[in-house]
């Protein structure tokens, strides 16, 4: 329900602006890339960029990333183990220890100001920057084998359950600040191309279960690197 009341105020927001009847609408690639966790995410950016006055803009935009796993310092994929235990009576031990990998992506909401330098929101060339707020949602997922670690049982064959406290999936919320700069040119008619990079440090990050309060893959401070497309509309 949190996401929802924050998504729909900051929607709301973008038009309590006065945009002289303009909307740019964009789309693009985008790579993020936390610090400390050593990976990149490849991923997609939609936004929308309202005017308020020529050389200043209000703009809301989206990112959802590939998922990515852990690995070690090589390349090489990182397993990490849990146990099982027998649900049933059958004549099987009754734990197995198994392996796993954990996936992370990213999906990102940011809503902030620009300020275009040297030209206009949409004339010709112009640097721009700004300072943007930043909604984070990380998914965490646990990719188990199919078998114990010693290629013998499949455990989930032989009903073994999971430790009550070790859920497959979970998620990571995080309220970001932080700043944004890029260049652009526009086509008169046709529309502008874009480039630009956004910094964002975490003030407040909420896992909702161990999963993923134990991720090493999690980073308070990430870059996102867009290049796309907007195109104006009057």
């Amino acid at each position: 329900m949190s996401k929802r009341i924050f998504f729909i105020c900051a929607f709301i927001s973008c038009f309590s602006f006065q945009s002289k009847a303009q909307i740019g609408v964009s789309g693009g690639l985008a790579a993020v890339r936390g610090f400390g966790s050593g990976k990149t995410y490849p991923g997609l950016s939609l936004g929308v960029e309202l005017p308020n006055f020529s050389d200043m803009t209000f703009y809301l935009r989206g990112t959802l990333s590939l998922p990515k796993s852990e690995t070690l310092t090589d390349g090489s994929p990182s397993f990490s183990s849990t146990y099982v235990s027998q649900t049933t009576s059958l004549n099987l031990p009754s734990s197995l220890t198994i392996n796993y990998q954990t996936t992370f992506n990213y999906g990102t909401i940011e809503f902030g100001t620009r300020r275009y330098i040297g030209n206009d929101y949409d004339n010709g060339f112009a640097l721009y920057g700004g300072s943007d707020f930043m909604l984070i949602l990380n998914s965490v997922k646990r990719k188990y084998e199919k078998t114990d670690y010693t290629g013998t049982y499949e455990w989930e064959k032989y009903n073994y359950t999971l430790p009550a406290n070790e859920p497959s999936s979970g998620r990571i919320v995080c309220l970001a600040v932080g700043v944004e700069g890029g260049m652009k040119y526009t086509f008169p008619g046709q529309g502008s191309i874009f480039a630009d990079i956004t910094a964002n440090y975490s003030l407040l990050a909420l896992p909702n279960n161990n999963t993923a309060a134990n991720t090493n893959l999690y980073s308070p401070f990430i870059m996102i690197f867009n290049v796309g497309y907007r195109k104006e509309f009057y």
